[in-house]
């Protein structure tokens, strides 16, 4: 398993892309994004996106738990690790335990997460690391399992220069935990 370097609304939106940067490849793999966090969604929605994958978003747990069960194709599951109601950790077991083929990336701002949910996923990603990591482990993750990746990049690829402009400190901290 991969560790990346590193130790509301309850609605499932299943639209397709709107204005992405870069056309969406027939065959891209399609990623299920769970957070509580809609400014988090909406980013890495985009993000992911623009890099050539079909992404669906949830904004709990449970939302996307009932999105696979109502048949949403979802080649991979992105979730964040602390969320209200239903942590990571439950939704990653419940999802293994009814889909136990769809490969799970965690994305974390807890430095040390326990030991027994990290060999319940196929990788991990600190959040505030380098975007790039987050694909690299998407796509080796999605690799190990059979899936074929673009080899699209990050469309900002070797630019590593961030700009937050902003007076209120808990939308600033929000920001810098985004990725």
């Amino acid at each position: 398993m991969e560790d990346g370097d590193g130790a509301c609304n309850h609605s499932v939106d299943f639209g397709q892309s709107v204005g992405c940067p870069n056309e969406m490849q027939e065959n891209a793999a399609t990623i299920l994004c769970i957070d509580d966090d809609s400014d988090t969604l909406a980013l890495r929605r985009h993000f992911l996106q623009s890099c050539g994958y079909s992404v669906l978003t949830a904004a709990s747990g449970t939302d996307g738990l009932r999105a696979l069960s109502d048949g949403a194709a979802v080649d991979l599951v992105l979730l964040d690790y602390m969320m209200p109601a239903m942590n990571g950790e439950e939704v990653a077991a419940k999802l293994k335990e009814q889909n136990p083929a769809i490969p799970v990336v965690v994305m974390s701002a807890v430095a040390q997460l326990p030991q027994g949910f990290l060999t319940t996923v196929d990788g991990c990603v600190q959040k505030g690391q380098d975007p790039d990591v987050l694909l690299t482990t998407v796509s080796k993750v999605l690799r190990s399992h059979g899936k074929e990746v673009s080899t699209m990049q990050s469309p900002n690829l070797g630019q590593k220069t961030i700009l937050c402009a902003e007076d209120d400190e808990d939308q600033l901290m929000s920001r810098r935990l985004v990725f």
